[in-house]
């Protein structure tokens, strides 16, 4: 009797393994497959629901001159007696998607790029749009902070805001023609500000993804695509940097 009963549980076990293992090998072999499909950058196929979205984010860009009606203004933003209009407008969105198979998920922020990312569990998903501010403090007129914009993971965007000693501008006329100039590069805007007599400030925006690469070079003497490094690789840049703290 006992012999039987032990026979009829070692096959309860073999059903039971059976039942538990056979979902598990197919869908670890669906995942696998999936993830090798997003490597070469195609669509998974082993899914059971799509998630599709779009994505937007606020560009800014300067977008023409007005008159400054006082001297008051130009201390607020402005070269000389004209002022940049610095306008918000929505950039066109970008059509993504998110992929569930079982136990994963694979998204997309752009569906045009096949750029996916794949993630096991329910792990949650980092947005497409994020940012990033680096700021160093030396004294109360000698700042630089740079907000960096992420789309996908990659910088797209930078805002520069440099504060510095008047004492470090010889040439006033020089250095707002210097900043004029950068103004007719599509995709920047600058604008100089003197909020007192030993205080100037900078404000740079420059979105990297609308620049061509020679004009990259010329603002940042850097190629566009070394300018579109993630989160981490730039956290990494000023590590060495005790004064500059990036959150």
């Amino acid at each position: 009797m006992n012999e039987i009963i032990r026979e009829k549980k070692k096959r309860f076990i073999k059903k039971l393994a059976l039942i538990i293992l056979i979902p598990l090998t197919l869908c670890a072999v669906f995942g696998i497959v999936d993830y090798f499909r997003i490597i070469i950058g195609k669509k998974p196929i082993f899914i059971y629901r799509t998630e599709n979205f779009s994505s937007f984010d606020f560009e800014v860009g300067a977008t023409g001159y007005i008159p400054l009606s006082s001297e008051k203004d130009s201390n607020n933003v402005g070269i000389g007696q004209n002022a940049i209009v610095f306008e918000d407008v929505v950039s066109p969105s970008k059509e993504g998607a998110t992929y569930y198979g079982i136990g994963y998920n694979v998204s997309t922020c752009d569906n045009e790029t096949g750029n996916y990312t794949f993630q096991l569990g329910g792990k949650q998903k980092e947005p497409c749009f994020s940012t990033l501010t680096c700021t160093k403090t030396l004294a109360e007129n000698n700042k630089q902070s740079i907000e960096y914009f992420f789309f996908d993971g990659k910088v797209y965007r930078m805002h520069t805001t440099i504060t510095m000693p008047a004492e470090e501008i010889v040439n006033e006329e020089v250095y707002k023609k210097e900043l004029i100039e950068i103004n007719d590069i599509e995709g920047c805007g600058v604008t100089l500000s003197k909020p007192n007599d030993k205080t100037y400030v900078t404000k740079q925006m420059c979105n990297i993804s609308n620049m061509s690469n020679n004009d990259v070079k010329k603002v940042y003497l850097a190629s566009k695509k070394s300018m579109a490094k993630t989160r981490t690789e730039i956290i990494d840049k000023y590590s060495h940097d005790e004064d500059m703290i990036c959150e």
